[in-house]
């Protein structure tokens, strides 16, 4: 009972795809001003029979009323058809159908199309909260009853190996659009842009996927509180330091080359990294006291230093490390650029010839 005209409800009208069968809506489906009209109605606005000018204007796209409580209206409708659909969809699965389309009309696509634009009409805000709400259900129905298990793994002889859990647990976040949290709008744009130069090519799907939800700083403190609720669940988004640090470095520095080698693997959590930057002879939370030093020569770059305390560099994934150093370059140079101008960020693949991790 609802106009598909507002809802967007283009699947319900087309060829489900390997379906054959084209699902047309049957009688009795309000119009758009029908719709309109019950809803005044549940308010008491005694609209007089004809149509005012809003119902046309809602026919051409613009918004009937920016008022929160028709945004709730629609919202809830849009969730009670999606309902309906699945009961419908759940009977065809069990043999009850009475309606050659119900298994189509029923299917998960076009349920989850329907709650999605629900969500959508009813504004960014109720957006993040359903977000916040589907962590929480995650870290609780899937991460919190494994931690036993998980924490047991970690203190054993095999702590070095990812956990067959981490990885089905990374699948599930990944699939259910729960994945790279912690990009911004800016962020996944720049992402996007760099690996596109990079020669990177994916589908639609695949991207979305990829460059997750692009919340705002305030909004992705609220899901890494939610994180924060289990020491195992920000792996499971692919949300856990040092990599969410580096990929924003690969993001913000990083050539396209770069970040087709790097960021992708890293957003798709193939691989894992870590950032070379304590050292044991200074306090290097002041990083003027670094020592390892950086030196070009010739067409090479080469690196003397000691990091410890590197986080994830004995991760099995651990593919590359950025690493923190000073210009040692010994022309001179160094000496009149201060000592807050020599640093710098060198990409090291851990296969690099000279690395030695104790």
């Amino acid at each position: 009972y609802f106009p598909p005209s507002i809802g967007n409800i283009g699947a319900l009208t087309q060829k489900m795809e390997g379906g054959g069968i084209a699902v047309a809506l049957p009688e009795g489906i309000p119009t758009v001003e029908d719709f309109v009209n019950i809803y005044w109605k549940a308010l008491r606005a005694n609209l007089a029979p004809s149509h005012p000018q809003g119902f046309r204007d809602t026919h051409r796209g613009k918004a009937f009323t920016d008022g929160l409580e028709w945004k709730w209206f629609v919202g809830l409708a849009l969730f009670r058809i999606a309902a309906i659909l699945a009961g419908v969809g759940a009977r065809a699965r069990a043999g009850n159908a009475s309606a050659m389309d119900a298994q189509i009309v029923g299917s998960r696509e076009v349920v989850s199309m329907i709650a999605d634009r629900a969500i959508e009409v009813l504004g960014k805000d109720f957006q993040f909260q359903v977000l916040r709400s589907k962590v929480a259900d995650f870290v609780r129905k899937h991460i919190s009853p494994n931690e036993a298990a998980l924490a047991k793994h970690m203190e054993s002889r095999d702590k070095w190996k990812v956990h067959p859990l981490v990885h089905e647990l990374k699948k599930r976040a990944k699939k259910e659009g729960l994945w790279n949290l912690f990009l911004t709008r800016e962020m996944a744009k720049q992402a996007r842009q760099l690996l596109t130069d990079g020669g990177v090519e994916l589908s639609e799907e695949e991207w979305s996927t990829l460059l997750g939800c692009q919340l705002s700083h305030r909004q992705y403190i609220e899901v890494a509180e939610v994180m924060g609720w289990s020491p195992f669940a920000s792996e499971v988004f692919n949300c856990s330091a040092p990599d969410t640090g580096n990929m924003e470095v690969f993001i913000r520095f990083g050539r396209p080359n770069h970040c087709a080698k790097w960021l992708l693997p890293l957003l798709r959590g193939e691989i894992r990294s870590c950032f070379g930057m304590t050292e044991p002879k200074v306090a290097s939370s002041d990083a003027t006291n670094i020592c390892s030093l950086i030196e070009r020569r010739g067409s090479n770059v080469v690196l003397t230093g000691r990091k410890w305390w590197t986080t994830g560099a004995l991760h099995p994934q651990c593919k590359v490390c950025l690493f923190l150093g000073k210009d040692g370059t010994k022309d001179g140079q160094h000496e009149k650029s201060g000592n807050h101008k020599r640093h710098t960020i060198v990409i090291v693949p851990m296969d690099t010839r000279g690395i030695t991790v104790l």
